[in-house]
């Protein structure tokens, strides 16, 4: 049996009323099936991860109550999205900037300056892929996402 396999089953066991600790599990789960795609070259578990988030993991936890669980859920999907698009899945990247835009409209500059600055680099690499692709005005958000990501993680 697979991690990912024994985060599922430990999601299932825990009570309903366990939200929080369901959501903790299956994100491990989506984390696990990633660790999978990126070591083994496996779209296959990739898009398992991205499904896990989408449908086993935000529905768990709303941004109005969750907020910082929530972000922290988009900024895995984003991830996981971005991963799928450098493969040429379509559509993907753009999911992928959406998503970390999503986890950016909850984190604080300030209060949550690590995942704010990560988050950052995550539209840029997502912006760049584009770029790459030939997308109009790509780049120059690159850049921006970039020198906000360095500005913020600079004293």
């Amino acid at each position: 049996m697979q991690a990912a396999d024994h985060y599922f089953r430990a999601a299932e066991i825990v009570p309903q009323s366990a939200v929080d600790q369901r959501a903790k599990y299956k994100r491990n789960a989506a984390s696990a099936l990633y660790s999978q795609a990126i070591t083994f070259n496996d779209q296959q578990s990739a898009r398992r991860a991205v499904e896990t988030i989408e449908q086993g993991v935000l529905p768990l936890l709303p941004r109005s109550s969750s907020a910082k669980a929530w972000a922290d859920a988009q900024r895995s999907l984003g991830t996981y999205l971005f991963y799928l698009g450098t493969r040429d899945v379509p559509g993907a990247l753009e999911r992928s900037l959406v998503a970390t835009t999503a986890a950016l409209s909850v984190y604080d500059q300030q209060q949550d300056r690590r995942e704010w600055v990560f988050a950052q680099i995550d539209l840029g690499n997502g912006w760049m892929a584009l770029g790459n692709r030939g997308m109009p005005g790509a780049f120059e958000r690159a850049t921006t996402a970039f020198s906000r990501a360095l500005a913020a993680a600079t004293p």
